[in-house]
């Protein structure tokens, strides 16, 4: 198996044992479609388990998605080795991360403004003459915009994790205080005759509308969809309608890696979640 493809497995793996399911299953259908005639039938085993402990821990929907993946690997292991003429479907490859490129972008994007706003309550908020003013000193305020940006990290720290909207909101909500009280005290600097606005209370500033941004971001991404089993269900009625000789041929679908719904194989953006496939070279 390719390097690529035995990282995937180690990481997903891993996943299943903190129980962040929801990620592993994703993880685990993006290793499906990247899955080649060179790799064997390992690599199809390998998921085929995973994805049954998965099933077997969970409940509800995430069972649900674990059966989906275990149709799809079915499907493509027959697609590659029973199907001469599906050879030639294109793989879809999403990069080394499960998060996908995008999401991956805004939370690095959101860690670096964590790290920014820290360093804009440290710098001059206020210069008097040749006199600066941190944001630590006088009203204290710095400190309101430290506390935003260790909340932040900490709800991305969870959020890298378990997933989900709540941390999301919660570093949204510090982003938007950090925001009033920059922008209070950026207002009430100007008022001040003699005094200028320091470049710590621009970076805290900044860096506080990037991380609302990168957060929005995060949580348009991510947004979930609705619940999809058809994979498994149209698996099960093929095999029912085999022995019909005007059945009509199954429709080839695959599972976004970023938001494990269901799409079809041709598709280029995911319907659910907005994530854009690219199409390895066929060969």
């Amino acid at each position: 198996m390719g390097e690529f493809v035995e990282r995937e497995f180690g990481q997903a793996e891993q996943k299943i044992e903190r129980g962040n399911f929801k990620r592993a299953l994703a993880q685990l259908a993006d290793v499906c479609w990247n899955v080649n005639l060179s790799d064997g039938l390992e690599p199809f085993e390998r998921i085929r388990k995973l994805a049954e402990r998965v099933r077997e821990s969970a409940d509800g929907r995430l069972a649900d998605k674990a059966s989906a993946v275990i149709a799809l690997t079915e499907q493509r292991r027959k697609a590659l080795y029973e199907t001469p003429a599906a050879r030639s479907v294109p793989r879809v490859t999403s990069g080394p991360t499960p998060m996908g490129t995008r999401t991956t972008f805004a939370f690095w994007a959101g860690a670096v403004a964590i790290l920014f706003m820290a360093i804009g309550a440290f710098g001059p908020w206020a210069k008097v003459l040749a006199i600066s003013i941190n944001g630590l000193d006088g009203s204290n305020d710095g400190w309101l915009v430290i506390g935003a940006a260790a909340i932040a990290a900490l709800m991305f720290v969870v959020y890298a994790r378990f997933a989900g909207f709540g941390p999301l909101l919660f570093a949204g909500l510090a982003a938007v205080g950090a925001i009033a009280v920059t922008i209070h005290d950026r207002n009430h600097i100007k008022n001040v005759q003699l005094v200028q606005v320091g470049w710590g209370l621009n970076v805290a500033l900044i860096a506080s509308i990037l991380l609302l941004l990168a957060t929005l971001g995060l949580a348009l991404f991510n947004r979930q969809g609705r619940q999809v089993v058809e994979l498994a269900e149209a698996g099960s009625g093929a095999t029912g309608a085999s022995d019909n000789t005007t059945a009509e041929p199954i429709t080839e679908s695959k599972i976004c890696p970023d938001c494990a719904e269901e799409v079809k194989a041709a598709a280029r953006v995911c319907r659910f979640c907005g994530h854009r496939f690219e199409e390895a070279p066929v060969q």
